[in-house]
């Protein structure tokens, strides 16, 4: 990248917890940071128990939020981020509930404004009433000034569908490739030593969408239950970094338990600073969710050369096997087919693309 004298403020989570925003928001950060153009990063939902053990990079600024999207929090907010901020852009991530400072941020402090969509159930699940939050988040649409991200192209409808002009919007996948390793936990390793094949399925937290299992922990269970008839020694790898509910935790052992299925499970509940790793020892990445935006553990299991089995709930990149959202007996024999033929499908696997120049270049362009 050029040198660039301008410099850019990132607003969203950043790791811990690890999921697909925070994982990419960091390094995002990193990489700006790298060439010189990071500010500081506003950190708005962390885990303020964890605060305490954090050791957060300089440029992270944590923003204690005492009351879930009060004004009282976003005007203490806004203060910090007046008193430190030296940026010309400031680049929101899924950030709408704010919009009124986001219009402040944009009319009077004169930040350009860049924001990235993540979820295509955010825009869906915003206030249909008409009070004062419906007005600055309308209003915050119909800024011709404020330049948009979509992470898939259902997200860009949606966003024209509220008002926001097409040629405001950049449909750009949420993947910034990492080529650093780190290592995995040795209990982790040991276990998919002795195990072959290895399936590997991430949640950052353990979320129920519309009353089923978001990120299908449940279906992925009951795939190893059902393939371990012809795998006697298949091993599946569960990611619960985040957040945990013991009643859902319990109802996973529980399944386990019922189905004898110890010994083909491993729950991984502590962060791995590397899911690359894990992926490399995979056979397949399974993401069964029931809804999704542009996954970056999908994209970064493929760049690791894992065939990822994938829902069709949303539009999955190049490379993915796709199976009927939350049938099991679609996605077993999905898994039959890629375990059989994992050579094949390896080799149909195309390179993946890192997205850093394309952001960049609407960091920039936006940028006075």
């Amino acid at each position: 990248m050029k040198k660039n004298n301008r410099k850019i403020s990132i607003w969203g989570d950043y790791p811990p917890p690890l999921g697909g925003l925070s994982i990419h928001i960091q390094r995002e950060a990193e990489l700006l940071e790298k060439e010189g153009t990071l500010d500081k990063v506003y950190y708005f939902q962390y885990n303020q128990k964890l605060l305490g053990k954090l050791q957060f990079r300089d440029y992270v600024v944590p923003l204690k939020k005492a009351w879930r999207y009060t004004i009282l929090e976003y005007v203490r907010s806004l203060i910090i981020f007046i008193l430190k901020n030296k940026s010309t852009t400031v680049h929101f991530h899924n950030s709408l509930d704010g919009a009124w400072m986001i219009l402040f941020i944009n009319f009077i402090l004169g930040k350009k404004i860049v924001i990235t969509i993540h979820d295509q159930m955010r825009i869906p699940a915003l206030p249909k009433t008409f009070d004062l939050t419906y007005i600055f988040i309308n209003s915050l649409f119909r800024n011709t000034k404020i330049r948009w991200i979509a992470v898939n192209s259902v997200i860009k409808d949606q966003l024209i569908s509220k008002g926001v002009r097409n040629d405001n919007i950049t449909i750009i996948p949420a993947y910034l490739r990492h080529n650093g390793k780190a290592a995995l936990p040795v209990n982790l390793i040991d276990f998919c030593a002795r195990k072959t094949p290895i399936l590997s399925v991430y949640a950052c937290a353990t979320n129920i969408f519309k009353e089923t299992d978001l990120y299908g922990i449940d279906l992925s269970l009951a795939l190893i239950n059902k393939l371990k008839n012809n795998y006697n020694s298949i091993g599946l790898v569960v990611c619960i970094p985040g957040r945990k509910d013991k009643s859902i935790i319990d109802q996973y052992n529980k399944f386990i338990e019922i189905n004898h299925l110890q010994k083909h499970v491993f729950f991984q509940f502590n962060e791995i600073a590397d899911c690359s790793s894990l992926w490399s020892l995979s056979n397949i990445y399974l993401r069964p969710t029931n809804t999704d935006g542009d996954s970056v553990a999908v994209r970064e299991a493929l760049d690791a050369s894992c065939v990822a089995l994938t829902s069709d709930c949303v539009t999955r990149p190049a490379g993915c096997v796709l199976f009927s959202d939350r049938d099991i007996d679609d996605f077993y024999r999905k898994a039959v087919m890629v375990l059989e033929k994992n050579d094949e499908f390896l080799k149909a696997i195309p390179k993946s693309n890192d997205f850093y120049s394309e952001l960049h270049k609407v960091l920039f362009e936006h940028a006075n």
